[in-house]
């Protein structure tokens, strides 16, 4: 899981190998201690204490295929235990301490559980739950002998949701549905007191995701009282072709007070069990961290429910460094949360690079993080792209197999180009930056092309680049090692925002440099989410798209079957699809949509043979449900004389 892309859900379940013993206790002993079970449970959070514990999961990832376990880190939470809410706070990953760890760290994601410490309980023994027990036979927990009974409850309304979350740094949004569940309650057989409880959903739609849980009880001590407290937990979850697994503990159980200290002993989950689990049950309350897309986010901030840094990403988002840059330093300025911090420095160096401003954008990512951010590092010393003669230009547009291409003057020299909105940085074969006038400098760096491959580059920079009267100075490039065949060179995301406006004509030219449209934040359909971002909807439902004009066609990630069924469930039989980079090319396994209607700037494209991926393909755009290719253009263009993408005001739109 690229987990820039990532998320946290969660679910309960572990199934328990029972052990088999020549009788039954009789139905009036069954009955004696399954009353002293729901009694213990309905009064368990009314007499839980404020505490404060240190909790340490060992996280893990496989692959569905092979199920071999790798880890993804060891991650402790203080958690505490007030106004009868779990509060969790992180302390520590893989034994760094939080405010050390590296942002990209944490960015790549694992999955969290919360909700341990009476929520599962309750969905058991509350009254409105009506759950139907059952002798499910003898067990032992710890080396001791427990009473095993199974249970079954069917949908309630008042229930536990299963369903996935999609978060930014400034908010979420979910979707959930409840579920009829079952499982299975050991209970000590001296004590009577709970010691494993399983939770196992039933019949939710494959769209939302599997995991399982099970959670271990014991006696801890807090300010001098024995409480019946969590000691271990597992939790288990299948998200398409991964799984991932929770080893967790509890330890140091203490009073709880306002100002918690955070010197807390990290513990080892190694040798805690909490009995087996099932991978294959959905999750009930986990939060996987995805971003929702900018068009969310502007949606949230203009109705008044947004953070500073909420409104300061809104403004970086969709290109209004003006407002962007004094919020984004206010936010760092600020005494926030050492995660907003890092994030408002995330953000306010991609503002500062789409500016050119590599220095500043350097020492923004270098405060993040001791990892290299390559890019603007290699163009830090060097006079920044800038705009010599701002003028309106007409190129004729070409639609090749390379793209729609350009005749664009280098140092003098003529050369064929195709404008690609996804490319972070233009780019060049090596073998012909000699030929244009360019120098080739010794800085190396690399990029990562829409196969997620990593490619080699050297510096190159072109003293002038002009597009008819249009001239650009210091323009930077990405010159291919082990050249590029005879394809046409790249200009890239940080030209097309030199010129500011494109227009593309029916009668087969490129306009530039002309006056954009007024800003409109409610009206922008453009927005910056890691990567040019396009608002579109299908059926009247919101999606974002990656709007990349390097690529022919339009395709779609394989999160869109899984949001939008009603229109992937027509879909053929799979098939390769080979995706192209500047890397080479990757297969991917794919179904054929016989026909998809989008919506975008007011209107309707029809696509034909759209291919929806099975495969996960990574994307800087997280929120985003597909890459939305030339054919896109072409669709709108048969709708009016011309379509302009305006950078300004954030929009495409269609001119009749």
């Amino acid at each position: 899981m690229r987990a820039r892309d990532l998320f946290f859900w969660c679910s309960f379940v572990a199934l328990t190998a029972h052990a088999q013993y020549p009788y039954a206790p009789p139905p009036e002993e069954q009955q004696r201690v399954l009353s002293a079970a729901t009694q213990f449970a309905r009064e368990y959070l009314k007499r839980l204490p404020d505490f404060t514990c240190t909790r340490t999961t060992e996280h893990f990832v496989a692959s569905a295929k092979t199920k071999e376990w790798n880890s993804q880190g060891k991650v402790a939470e203080e958690l505490s235990y007030y106004q009868r809410e779990e509060h969790y706070r992180s302390i520590a990953v893989n034994d760094v301490p939080n405010k050390k760890v590296s942002f990209w760290v944490k960015a790549e994601g694992w999955i969290e559980t919360h909700g341990n410490f009476g929520e599962i309980l309750d969905n058991v023994f509350n009254r409105e739950m009506d759950a139907k027990f059952a002798w499910n036979g003898w067990d032992y927990v710890g080396g001791k002998r427990v009473y095993g009974f199974s249970y079954h409850v069917a949908r309630h309304d008042g229930g536990p949701t299963s369903g996935r979350c999609i978060s930014w740094v400034a908010f979420t949004t979910c979707k959930s549905q409840t579920y009829a569940y079952h499982g299975v309650v050991l209970i000590d057989g001296d004590s009577l007191e709970i010691r494993r409880v399983t939770h196992v959903p039933e019949d939710l739609p494959p769209s939302l995701p599997s995991g399982s849980e099970s959670v271990d009880y014991g006696r801890v001590t807090v300010a001098g009282a024995e409480y019946l407290l969590p000691a271990a937990d597992k939790f288990e979850s299948t998200t398409r072709k991964q799984l991932f697994r929770n080893d967790s503990v509890y330890t140091d159980y203490r009073k709880f007070v306002a100002a918690s200290t955070l010197k807390t002993k990290i513990a080892t989950s190694s040798g805690a069990t909490a009995g087996p689990g099932s991978s294959n049950v959905p999750a009930r309350a986990a939060r996987p961290i995805e971003a929702a897309n900018c068009f969310e986010l502007r949606d949230q901030v203009a109705r008044g429910k947004g953070s500073p840094l909420a409104r300061a990403w809104a403004a970086a988002a969709f290109n209004d460094p003006q407002h962007a840059e004094p919020q984004l330093r206010a936010v760092i300025r600020s005494n926030a949360d050492g995660d907003e911090v890092l994030a408002a420095r995330v953000q306010l160096g991609a503002v500062l690079a789409r500016a050119a401003r590599w220095r500043e954008a350097a020492e923004q990512f270098q405060a993040v993080d001791t990892q290299r951010e390559e890019l603007p590092e290699a163009l830090a010393k060097y006079p920044p792209q800038a705009v010599a003669a701002r003028a309106f230009a007409r190129l004729p547009v070409t639609d090749s197999e390379d793209g729609f291409t350009v005749p664009l003057i280098i140092n003098g020299h003529s050369a064929q180009f195709v404008i690609d909105t996804a490319a972070a940085i233009s780019a060049i074969a090596e073998s012909q930056v000699k030929e244009l006038g360019m120098i080739v400098h010794e800085e190396h760096f690399s990029i990562v092309d829409i196969t997620g491959k990593q490619v080699g580059c050297h510096l190159a920079i072109a003293g002038e680049l002009a597009a008819g009267d249009f001239r650009l100075r210091n323009v930077p490039f990405c010159a291919l090692e082990g050249g590029y065949g005879e394809h046409a060179g790249i200009v890239g995301l940080p030209v097309a925002l030199a010129f500011e406006t494109m227009r593309w004509t029916r009668d087969g030219n490129l306009e530039i440099g002309f006056a954009g449209a007024k800003r409109d934040l409610a009206r922008s359909n453009l927005c910056f989410d890691g990567s040019l971002a396009v608002d579109a909807s299908i059926g009247g439902r919101r999606l974002a798209l990656d709007f990349d004009t390097g690529n022919d066609e339009t395709f779609l990630y394989a999160e869109f079957a899984d949001d939008f069924p009603d229109a992937a469930k027509n879909s053929g039989e799979k098939q390769v699809y080979e995706v192209e980079g500047l890397g080479g090319g990757i297969e991917l396994e794919s179904a054929e949509l016989s026909e998809l209607k989008l919506r975008v700037a007011g209107n309707e494209v029809r696509f034909e043979e759209v291919s929806s991926l099975v495969d996960p393909l990574p994307s800087q755009c997280p929120g985003c449900y597909g890459n939305a290719g030339r054919d896109l253009l072409r669709g709108l263009m048969k709708q009016g004389r011309s379509v302009t993408i305006d950078f300004r005001a954030m929009r495409i739109t269609v001119d009749r």
